[in-house]
């Protein structure tokens, strides 16, 4: 599936074009992505009506690796606060990377089933989140001019804190999202997290994040900034404790005891994970604090 017209800017060969990648961003509440420019290599294309972004190679010959992909896919996962997936190609896999229980299906059927079932997935746990009808729109301004970027050069050096951001994102379950999160501060911290949080949680009501607008299902047309909420929720935790060191330790603790098995007792959805929930949104802060401050080079 390709964009309706292929911009002017792309001019590589429509071979090239038809093996394209594609993101699915799931949870996308806008249809206005297009004339992106990523690392003077790609053209980020909305497929519309859909959440699928194609990356367009703008010269011939020029075709990105499934690893490049799933690198501009975590890169958008982290702008837009939604799951994400790049999608593979069948020679992305490799033989038994992907087996069914049943019927033994021709490689290619598999591999579609498996996305397929993948990206439902996806859904729900963006439903979950936002609702049927709830999203996040684009974190483009609107243009007329080409927009070019540089994810490469701005976001490599922060490529493994990525790609653990949006595997929190994917997570259906609160614990393993938590669990992701926290590991993007043991990843900038390069130790268990608890003096960099120690310094950092202080600091969090004043950190600049970027505004990223999303929807209610139950008020489509009144954007809000998700950050805002978050931050809030944040604010309340912290005010729960009189020290920053008596809560960067709760947070190590509820880290080990999803990892190690203790304190978290329940596994059904009628209780249990509260705690973790409750605390989720500090430890996503602080995950994107880290990100930021080791990307702009400051001293972790």
């Amino acid at each position: 599936m390709l964009p309706f017209t292929i911009p002017e800017h792309v001019r590589a060969n429509e071979e090239d074009i038809a093996e394209c990648y594609e993101i699915h961003l799931v949870g996308l509440a806008s249809d206005e992505i297009s004339g992106i420019v990523l690392d003077n290599r790609v053209a980020l294309e909305q497929i519309h009506p859909t959440y699928t972004l194609a990356l367009l190679p703008l010269s011939t010959g020029d075709r990105l690796s499934y690893e490049e992909a799933s690198f501009y896919a975590e890169y958008l996962s982290y702008l837009h606060e939604l799951p994400a997936i790049a999608v593979p190609k069948q020679q992305d896999f490799h033989p038994g990377d992907i087996t069914f229980p049943l019927d033994p299906y021709p490689p290619e059927d598999t591999r579609l089933a498996y996305l397929r079932e993948l990206i439902e997935a996806l859904e729900i746990i963006d439903g979950l989140r936002w609702g049927p009808l709830g999203g996040i729109f684009s974190a483009f301004p609107r243009h007329d001019e080409l927009i070019y970027l540089t994810p490469r050069t701005n976001y490599e050096c922060v490529a493994q804190e990525l790609y653990l951001y949006a595997s929190a994102l994917r997570q259906i379950d609160v614990g393993a999202e938590y669990l992701n999160y926290y590991r993007v501060i043991e990843s900038v911290s390069q130790d268990n997290g608890v003096s960099w949080m120690q310094e950092n949680l202080p600091r969090l009501k004043d950190c600049e994040f970027p505004i990223i607008l999303g929807c209610y299902s139950t008020e489509p047309y009144q954007p809000v900034n998700v950050v805002d909420l978050m931050m809030q929720r944040a604010i309340d935790l912290q005010r729960e404790y009189e020290e920053p060191e008596e809560l960067a330790r709760y947070l190590y603790g509820l880290r080990n005891g999803i990892a190690h098995g203790r304190r978290i007792q329940h596994m059904d959805i009628a209780i249990g994970f509260g705690e973790v929930y409750r605390s989720l949104f500090a430890v996503k802060l602080l995950a994107r604090m880290g990100i930021e401050e080791k990307r702009a080079g400051h001293s972790i």
